[in-house]
């Protein structure tokens, strides 16, 4: 894992607890789930994702849409676009494309409960023949080759630590001529000290991440196939989110860690009050940045 000065951080010290990858992102949503609505206002929206916030954003619930907007124009997401969801959560930017962009869809996620409530939001909204949610693995999700227009990732690349496999199966889902829209963290500098080491620690195990260097991703999607890359920071649009999300947790993790010998609050619930915690200090010390990466699949691939 490398900085923009070519430095390494080595991926297996950023988390160091035991199980599968996908069996600890599992766990956390299954332990935290509750949270994300009582916080994040999901029932509002859906989006388990930062808001966009412009200078007509006027709060953190139309900043959320604002950002599946965002995502939208810069992925040129049009009418009739089979868009594969990857890392769907609730389903809150497949619902929200689907009434607004008019676009087909399936989303993918590893947790049941998740895939129920969306496919169960979707038919109340009366998009259950336009939208589907599945239980699978967004690195190998089963689905048919070339089916899909977009691979949509909001927050979800975040998730793995098998880039390589993300961007496989991406290339193997769409179409020629199909997009990559990802929006996401980023590497932007390596931690500089020990106070750095630590924010970056807890950040990482707390949410369950794995953030690599925008230019190392830019390659290996490079190296894929993946041609007319565009990117944007917009950590300065995001940034009156993490405020939002470091205030909650400053409001919450102190009473929690009083009250963990009780039970009240599982240690993952903590641990992720302790990463809301530190990465919004890690926003400002400029270790990540949020960066929305669009690509496309050329439409011949003969010579891929």
């Amino acid at each position: 894992m490398k900085s923009k000065a070519g430095n390494t951080i080595p991926i297996a010290t950023t988390i160091t607890e035991p199980g599968s990858t996908i069996d600890r992102v599992h766990h956390y949503y299954e332990e935290t789930l509750p949270d994300y609505f009582k916080y994040l206002s999901l029932e509002y929206h859906s989006g388990m994702h930062y808001g966009f916030f412009e200078n007509d954003t006027c709060d953190r619930k139309q900043a959320v849409l604002k950002m599946n907007e965002t995502l939208a124009d810069a992925g040129a997401i049009k009418e009739g676009d089979n868009i594969l969801d990857a890392g769907c959560g609730i389903g809150g930017s497949s619902i929200w494309l689907a009434e607004n962009r008019n676009t087909t869809g399936t989303g993918v996620t590893i947790q049941q409960a998740q895939c129920d409530h969306a496919n169960a939001d979707a038919a109340n909204r009366g998009l259950g023949n336009r939208l589907n949610f599945i239980v699978a693995d967004y690195c190998d999700t089963g689905l048919p080759a070339e089916s899909f227009d977009v691979v949509w990732a909001n927050e979800s690349l975040c998730h793995t630590d098998n880039k390589t496999g993300f961007i496989a199966e991406a290339w193997r889902l769409l179409k020629p001529g199909g997009r990559l829209v990802i929006g996401d963290g980023f590497v932007k500098n390596l931690p500089r000290n020990r106070w750095e080491r630590c924010l970056w620690k807890w950040w990482m195990e707390g949410w369950v991440i794995f953030l690599d260097p925008l230019d190392q991703f830019i390659m290996e999607t490079t190296t894929a196939g993946f041609r007319s890359i565009k990117t944007r920071d917009i950590s300065m649009n995001i940034a009156p989110y993490a405020k939002y999300l470091f205030r909650a947790a400053l409001g919450i993790v102190p009473l929690a860690i009083l009250l963990s010998p009780f039970g009240v609050y599982s240690p993952t619930r903590i641990k992720n009050g302790i990463g809301t915690l530190a990465h919004l200090p890690a926003l400002r010390k400029e270790l990540w940045h949020y960066v929305i990466y669009t690509a496309q699949k050329p439409a011949d691939t003969t010579n891929h």
